[in-house]
């Protein structure tokens, strides 16, 4: 077979496995073996901030946990299946270990293509007629072995705004901002793939268009308030679920 369609049947496999498994929604499975359907409750969203917000810290973590690891598993298994192939390696010279380049070769393209697979899936799951959740907590995972550190900064960054602040999609924002753009920066800087900025561009794009309501209750100043301090103040207090 030529290099060609053997890039191609990769990716194609890849897109399979990760749309499918994106398709998972921990949100909905935690929440029925609590008794109800988390898309019944809230917003009807199954992700982290509507658990959050229904349910309190613990199982908002554990949601959070498992749709991260949910969206770094294809991308990790993007990378190995994609970092050595020639069609898509990048350049990326002299990259620093602590800007995130930390495996030996190759492009980063891999784990976004993983990446983007997974977050279409649960966005977009055909088994569930199309519905799916709002891709942020899969997002973590993709950007955490894509780029741990400044995954890890823009994380607490985003985690102390949801601890004191106001509106959980800003803590999104604020995470997404952080680690897309300084992706997207790097790549161009290091001179990675094209495909990494267009691919890394593409899952803010999706996830930013999942938001569309929350940004425009932003602006009406109709935006559901939350935060971390008040929803364990409401657990002690039992008014969650």
């Amino acid at each position: 077979m030529s290099a060609g369609l053997i890039l191609f049947l990769k990716i194609a496999l890849l897109f399979i496995l990760a749309y499918f498994l994106g398709g998972v929604h921990f949100a909905t499975i935690i929440s029925k073996i609590k008794g109800v359907d988390i898309k019944t409750l809230g917003s009807g969203n199954p992700g982290t901030m509507n658990m959050l917000r229904n349910f309190g810290v613990k199982i908002a973590a554990l949601t959070l946990i498992l749709d991260a690891l949910k969206g770094a598993l294809p991308a990790l298994l993007g990378y190995f299946l994609l970092h050595d192939n020639e069609l898509l390696g990048g350049v990326m010279r002299n990259a620093p270990f602590w800007l995130g380049y930390y495996f030996p070769n190759g492009s980063k393209t891999g784990f976004y293509i993983g990446g983007i697979s997974v977050i279409i899936g649960h966005m977009y799951p055909i088994l569930k007629r199309f519905k799916g959740g709002k891709g942020v907590a899969s997002s973590v995972g993709i950007f955490l072995v894509a780029n741990p550190i400044i995954t890890i900064i823009a994380f607490v960054i985003a985690f102390i705004y949801l601890y004191i602040g106001k509106y959980g999609s800003v803590a999104s924002f604020i995470f997404l901002s952080i680690t897309g753009i300084s992706e997207i920066v790097l790549a161009i800087v290091f001179k990675d793939n094209l495909a990494v900025i267009i691919l890394v561009a593409s899952i803010l794009a999706l996830i930013i268009w999942a938001h569309r309501s929350n940004i425009l209750r932003l602006f009406k100043g109709t935006e559901s308030d939350i935060n971390i301090r008040r929803q364990l103040q409401k657990k002690r207090e039992g008014k969650l679920l």
